[in-house]
């Protein structure tokens, strides 16, 4: 349910939170969508767009590439994050 609102790219975990939330009531739904207590940190910090949590994801998608022999173009990405 915390990640339904941070993954818009995947619809299915908006259609799964709309059933657990009918399932367990909009008490449990709300609190899993702020993500206290019930969500795991290491996910929250996954999900996150921090700066260090970003270069972490940069070094592991350039070492995936290395090992699959193709290249990876990260300007666009650093642009949008400079505005």
């Amino acid at each position: 349910m915390f990640a339904a609102r941070w993954c818009g790219d995947l619809p299915e975990l908006q259609v799964a939170r709309t059933i657990l939330e009918d399932k367990f009531g909009s008490d449990m739904a709300m609190i899993a969508k702020e993500g206290t207590d019930i969500v795991d940190p290491m996910l929250v910090w996954k999900l996150s767009g921090d700066k260090t949590n970003m270069e972490l994801k940069k070094k592991v998608t350039k070492e995936i590439a290395v090992e699959n022999s193709f290249m990876v173009d990260f300007s666009e990405l650093q642009l949008q994050e400079a505005v």
